[in-house]
């Protein structure tokens, strides 16, 4: 039986959330039994996204989804308490089999979209424990930025930096965009430093080299990815460099792990650009033997 009609607030997360899904190339539609939730089908993975009011009921029927065992990727969402008036209003949280991880504060449907596709590319190729790293990852980087940003000056920056250097999906959800690009950026180190014969390059260096290691990606003609993460990275201030070097290490040890090859498309959600990108994806031995 179809319970009382929902909340406004609820009914326009859970089409802004469908619709960037089918933008990514899933097919998503919207159920209402006894709910609203978002399901889609992504990279051959079904993911469901329960969109309740509050954040009890939208984790309980994301957990109740997982454990039926015929959910691959559950998320909730809720409209968040405490977001800014005018801003991205809505918190959500990653539920696996081990149980919920700690929600992401004030994000936007496109932010919620872009991290279950880059999960679900994670778990389709092969890593399971990939979501609840890059998840885990995020969600520390996201509560530092927005602790050491007082007066909202730091978001303005990041917005502006990124619209200028072609991501025009940066905007409201400027903190979790940031954070992607930097996990982006050592995605992007881990592969074009990884050698012959499966070598695991160092662990992505200090933030102001890995910058200038984006700037020469970014000449070489990787300007799409490597120009924003390097502007994101220039405009941290230096309290928030530990936690974006770690981020930026989750980002390469995702890349090397025997799952997807293509972690910085995940992570970008740019299908077209994987073509620019196509020697980033190329395994060392194949890459020497095409070269000769």
């Amino acid at each position: 039986m179809a319970g009382p009609p929902a909340p406004a607030g609820v009914e326009k997360a859970a089409e802004e959330l469908a619709r960037t899904l089918a933008r990514f190339g899933a097919k998503a539609r919207i159920e209402r039994d006894g709910g609203v939730r978002v399901k889609a089908l992504l990279k051959g993975l079904v993911v469901v996204a329960h969109v309740s009011r509050d954040a009890l009921s939208a984790e309980t029927a994301a957990r109740e989804a997982v454990e039926s065992g015929l959910v691959d990727v559950a998320v909730a969402v809720w409209p968040g308490k405490d977001c800014r008036p005018g801003g991205p209003g809505l918190d959500a949280a990653a539920i696996t089999p081990g149980g919920g991880l700690e929600p992401l504060r004030c994000v936007d449907a496109g932010a919620v979209a872009s991290l279950v596709k880059a999960a679900s590319e994670l778990l389709a190729g092969g890593s399971p424990g990939g979501w609840d790293a890059l998840w885990r990852a995020i969600r520390v980087f996201v509560e530092a930025l927005r602790s050491a940003d007082r007066d909202g000056s730091l978001i303005r920056r990041l917005a502006s930096a990124l619209k200028a250097h072609g991501d025009p999906r940066a905007g409201g959800s400027a903190a979790v965009d940031a954070a992607v690009h930097t996990a982006l950026a050592g995605a992007l180190y881990a592969l074009t430093h990884r050698g012959a014969q499966g070598f695991q390059p160092p662990e992505p260096p200090e933030v102001e080299e890995l910058a200038r290691v984006m700037d020469r990606l970014a000449s070489m003609g990787y300007e799409g990815l490597a120009r924003p993460a390097a502007e994101v990275l220039r405009s941290l201030p230096s309290s928030l460099h530990d936690h974006s070097k770690a981020l930026a290490a989750t980002g390469a040890r995702l890349a090397l792990r025997g799952g997807p090859l293509d972690v910085p498309g995940s992570l970008h959600g740019s299908a077209p650009l994987r073509k620019g990108l196509a020697t980033f994806y190329t395994e060392a031995p194949a890459s020497h033997m095409l070269a000769y």
